[in-house]
């Protein structure tokens, strides 16, 4: 220690002195690694007269939260749509992809939301229809009133009708039964 005379008065020389560490700071990062703080200051004693400054840093720097943050997944572009169209005729799908790595998810981050494929309709060729054939109609009136004849009932191949080259209804599009079998009033029966 030195001694001092100033003024008739005897003073000493007093050196700066560090106060205990303050506590850390909050982190300024959940993850990822960031910063925290803490401080302490000359004054246990303070330098007086003339007294030498404290040495070493008034604040300590230290890592904290390196620990990785959750990186959610995120979706690429779409892929061009398939060239060929699903189905051999009629109406097909053609299909694109993407996928979920722009960035993959990691760290428990979240995966992507949502579709990894997607499909437009597209044309094919027609589909080949074969005919079918509808209800039948009604029985029409008799061609004779007695001693026997004929009445005819009709359909139509329209459920569905054939087209692009499907085959057509199999059978008769016409039907006849007999009819008015009773004899007629003025046949002389010949025994």
């Amino acid at each position: 220690m030195s001694v001092y005379v100033y003024n008739d008065e005897v003073l000493c020389l007093v050196n700066g002195s560090w106060s205990s560490w303050g506590t850390f700071s909050s982190c300024d990062k959940s993850c990822g690694g960031g910063w925290t703080l803490r401080f302490r200051q000359c004054n246990n004693p303070a330098p007086a007269i003339g007294g030498l400054p404290c040495v070493g840093d008034s604040v300590e720097i230290s890592g904290c939260n390196a620990v990785h943050c959750p990186v959610d997944g995120g979706w690429s572009t779409w892929s061009n749509y398939s060239h060929q169209c699903t189905g051999s005729c009629g109406q097909g799908v053609q299909v694109r992809t993407r996928t979920c790595s722009k960035p993959p998810p990691s760290y428990g981050g979240k995966p992507c939301l949502g579709n990894s494929t997607d499909g437009r309709l597209c044309k094919l060729t027609p589909c080949q229809v074969d005919g079918n054939w509808g209800q039948w109609g009604d029985f029409r009136h008799c061609d004779t009133t007695c001693g026997g004849g004929f009445h005819m009932r009709m359909r139509s191949c329209n459920d569905p009708p054939p087209s692009h080259g499907g085959l057509p209804c199999p059978g008769q599009s016409f039907q006849t039964e007999t009819c008015n079998v009773q004899p007629c009033p003025n046949e002389i029966a010949v025994g």
